[in-house]
C-alpha cells in the first residue's frame, strides 16, 4: 500500500511517497462506507412482514368489503375454473422444494394455543396479584411484606423489617411481631447491617438530637419509615415500652438522640405535662432501657432551643427530598394523564346509549368528541360505514345513536344507527365473532370450510401429488398440496374458523402460515410475500391472512395450499370438508343474530340508556 506525504519543503520537494503495509484492502474509510451500503439495501429490499403487519393491521376484527365477498362467492365457479386449468399445466410449472413441515405444527397440544389466556383471565390473575400489600420504602423502592398492626397501647406496631438493608436502601424483610427476641437471627442480622456498634458504656450516650412533631395521622411505623430509619430499633423499642409509652397526640414533640453514624441511642417521649419516657441504650448492639423521669430532663434548656428538626437527621433529609421528587414525577405524570384522557374523552361515567345530531358547520367528528365518544371510536365507526355513508357530506340535523357495551368508555361499540340525508344505516355486532354487520349482512362461518383460499378465478399450476418423482434425482418427492397461480400480492383468505399454529419464515417454504381448524384440519400455505397474521390469533372465515408471493425456493410466483388432517396430506381438490359435521349450525346462528339485532335495536330506541350516570 502506499502513502502520500506532504512535507513542509514545498519548494525542492512536492511529495514524498513511503511504503508501508497495511491490514486493510481498502482504507478505512471507504470499508466503512461499504457496511453501510449494504445495511440500506437490507432494509429497503429484505420482505419486512412484520412491519406491515403492524402498519396494515385493523383496529377492529371487521371484515373489509373484499374479505365479504369472498365468503359470499360461489366457489362453484372456482372449480370449473380450476379444473379447466388443470389441462393447461406444463412440467415447467412444478415446483419440487416445497417444505416438510414438523409434526408439532399440527398437534392440539402445542403450547401456545393451549395457554393463550383471554383477556378476562389476564384481569382475573392481575387482581389475585394485587391482593399482596405492597410497601413503599424510604428511598422510594417498593417491597411486598405481610399487613401489620397499629399500635394500640402497649400493643406493639409491626409494619415490616428492612432486614439486612444498607442506611439508604431497602429491600424485603419478613414481618417482626413483639415478641421477637434478641436472639431471632433476621433481628440480628438487621441491627449489624443498620446500626454500628459503639463500646458500652455506664455514661449517657452521644449523639446529636433532633426533634420531630407529631401530625395527624403519624405513628411510630410512619414515623420512621419518613425519617428512614431501622424497623429493627423501632422493635426494640417496643420490646421495653409498656402502658401509654407509645401513644401519640398530634402536637406531641419526639426527640431522637442520632450518632454521626445514624445509629439512634434515645428516643424521648412526652407523657404528661410534666413526665416523659426516654428509651436509652450506649450502642447499636444493646437493647434499650425505658427510663420515666421529668419532663426535658433528657436535655438542658439551652440545648433545648437550638435542637434541629428530624427532617435535617442524616439520610432523611436526601430520602425526603427524593421523596418530594417521585411525588413530583408522579403528579406530573397524573396530570398529563388526566389531560390525555380530556382530550380522548374518557369518561367511566358515560352511558350506554350516546345519541346526538351535528350542529350547523359542524363534522361528524367534531358531534361525536361534543357527545362523548373518544377518537378511536369515532374511527372504527367510519371504518364501518366507509363503503355506505360519504361522511364528509353530512349535514346539520344529521342524527346518530351508538350504543355500548356498558357504561365508560372502556366499552365496546354494540350498534350504529346513522340518520343522514344520505338515508339511513346501521349495523350490529355479532358476539360470536365481534365483527359488525347489517341486518341482512350476517354470513356465518362458524362449521364453513371452504374449498380455496383465493377469490375469483383459480388457475392450477401443480396437482396433489403423493407419488410425484423429482426430474432431476428421480427420487420420490411428494406434492403434499395444490400450487396456484397467483401474483405477488394476491390476498390469501382463511377458508374456516381456526387459530394461527405458525406464521414465519423457512429458507425452502419462504414466509408461511399454518392454520389449525376444527376436527383436527390444518391448512398450509406457502411462499408468501408477506403474513398478516400472527401465531395464536384467532382468524374468522374470510379474514384476510397472507398476501401471495415468490420467497422460498420456487420457480414463480403462486400459491402452495395444503389441507391436513392429524398432519396427514390430502387432496385439497378432493378431501370432504368437514362442513358436513353441523348441519344446522349456520342457520342456528343466523338465528341467533337475528334475535340480537332485534334486543339491541330495542336499547338503540330506549333513550333511558342515555341518562348520564352518577
Amino acid at each position: 500500500m502506499i502513502k502520500i506525504k506532504v512535507t513542509s519543503r514545498m519548494s525542492q520537494e512536492d511529495y514524498v511517497a513511503l511504503y508501508t503495509a497495511s491490514p486493510y484492502i481498502l482504507p478505512k474509510k471507504h470499508i466503512f462506507g461499504v457496511a453501510i451500503t449494504v445495511i440500506l439495501c437490507a432494509v429497503l429490499v429484505l420482505p419486512m412482514p412484520k412491519t406491515w403487519e403492524y402498519l396494515t393491521s385493523r383496529p377492529e376484527q371487521t371484515l373489509t368489503a373484499s374479505e365479504q365477498e369472498y365468503l359470499q362467492s360461489d366457489q362453484r365457479l372456482q372449480e370449473l375454473s380450476a379444473a379447466a386449468s388443470h389441462n393447461e399445466q406444463t412440467p415447467f410449472s412444478e415446483n419440487y422444494e416445497d417444505y416438510d413441515i414438523p409434526s408439532q405444527y399440527f398437534s392440539a397440544h402445542d403450547p401456545i394455543l393451549q395457554h393463550h389466556t383471554t383477556t378476562a383471565e389476564q384481569a382475573e390473575i392481575r387482581a389475585i396479584s394485587s391482593d399482596e400489600d405492597i410497601f413503599v420504602g424510604g428511598d422510594g423502592s417498593t417491597t411486598q411484606r405481610q399487613t401489620a398492626s397499629d399500635i394500640i397501647g402497649d400493643r406493639p406496631i409491626i409494619a415490616g423489617t428492612w432486614a439486612d438493608r444498607a442506611p439508604t436502601t431497602t429491600t424485603a424483610g419478613a414481618t417482626l411481631s413483639a415478641n421477637n427476641t434478641e436472639s431471632n437471627s433476621t433481628l440480628a442480622a438487621t441491627d449489624a447491617s443498620s446500626e454500628a456498634t459503639t463500646p458500652a458504656s455506664d455514661q449517657r450516650p452521644q449523639g446529636k438530637w433532633y426533634r420531630y412533631t407529631v401530625k395527624s395521622g403519624d405513628n411510630f411505623s410512619a414515623i420512621f419509615n419518613y425519617l428512614d430509619l431501622p424497623y429493627a430499633t423501632l422493635n426494640r423499642i417496643t420490646k421495653v415500652a409498656s402502658g401509654s409509652d407509645l401513644n401519640l397526640s398530634i402536637g406531641d414533640n419526639i426527640y431522637f438522640l442520632v450518632d454521626e453514624e445514624n445509629v439512634i441511642k434515645e428516643v424521648v417521649k412526652n407523657l404528661s405535662n410534666d413526665q416523659q419516657v426516654r428509651f436509652t441504650r450506649n450502642s447499636g448492639s444493646d437493647d434499650f432501657k425505658a427510663v420515666h423521669e421529668s419532663l426535658n430532663s433528657h436535655i438542658s434548656a439551652t440545648a433545648l432551643g437550638q435542637v434541629a428538626e428530624a427532617s435535617t437527621m442524616p439520610h432523611a433529609a436526601e430520602v425526603i427530598k427524593e421523596r418530594a421528587e417521585k411525588n413530583a414525577r408522579l403528579a406530573a405524570a397524573q396530570k398529563a394523564k388526566e389531560e390525555r384522557d380530556r382530550a380522548n374523552n374518557v369518561n367511566p361515567h358515560r352511558p350506554r346509549l350516546v345519541i346526538n345530531s351535528l350542529a350547523s358547520g359542524e363534522s361528524f367528528a367534531q358531534a361525536g368528541h361534543r357527545a362523548g365518544l373518544t377518537p378511536s371510536e369515532v374511527k372504527t365507526i367510519t371504518q364501518l360505514f366507509a363503503n355506505k355513508v360519504d361522511f364528509k357530506k353530512m349535514h346539520r340535523g344529521d342524527s346518530f345513536r351508538v350504543l355500548f357495551t356498558g357504561i365508560g368508555t372502556s366499552a365496546l361499540i354494540s350498534a350504529v344507527h346513522l340518520e343522514t340525508t344520505q338515508g339511513t344505516f346501521e349495523t350490529f355486532m355479532n358476539p360470536e365473532d365481534q365483527n359488525y354487520y347489517g341486518e341482512n349482512e350476517y354470513t356465518p362461518t362458524a362449521g364453513v370450510f371452504r374449498r380455496f383460499p383465493l377469490a375469483g378465478d383459480i388457475k392450477i399450476n401443480s396437482q396433489f401429488n403423493p407419488n410425484r418423482r423429482h426430474p432431476v434425482t428421480r427420487r420420490i418427492s411428494p406434492h403434499n398440496g395444490v400450487d396456484f397461480k397467483a401474483s405477488v400480492g394476491t390476498p390469501v383468505y382463511a377458508p374456516a374458523d381456526g387459530v394461527v399454529s405458525f406464521a414465519g419464515y423457512q429458507r425452502a417454504a419462504g414466509y408461511y402460515v399454518i392454520v389449525r381448524h376444527i376436527n383436527n384440519y390444518s391448512t398450509v400455505y406457502m411462499h408468501l410475500s408477506k403474513y398478516e397474521v400472527k401465531r395464536g390469533q384467532k382468524v374468522t372465515a374470510g379474514q384476510l391472512i397472507a398476501r401471495s408471493g415468490n420467497t422460498g425456493r420456487t420457480t414463480g410466483p403462486h400459491l402452495h395450499y395444503e389441507v391436513r388432517i392429524n398432519d396427514r396430506p390430502v387432496n385439497p381438490l378432493k378431501i370432504k370438508l368437514p362442513t358436513a359435521n353441523h348441519p344446522n349450525l349456520a342457520r342456528e346462528q343466523r338465528e341467533a343474530f337475528a334475535n340480537n339485532v332485534k334486543i339491541l335495536r330495542a336499547d338503540l330506541q330506549n333513550d333511558r340508556l342515555a341518562l348520564a350516570q352518577p
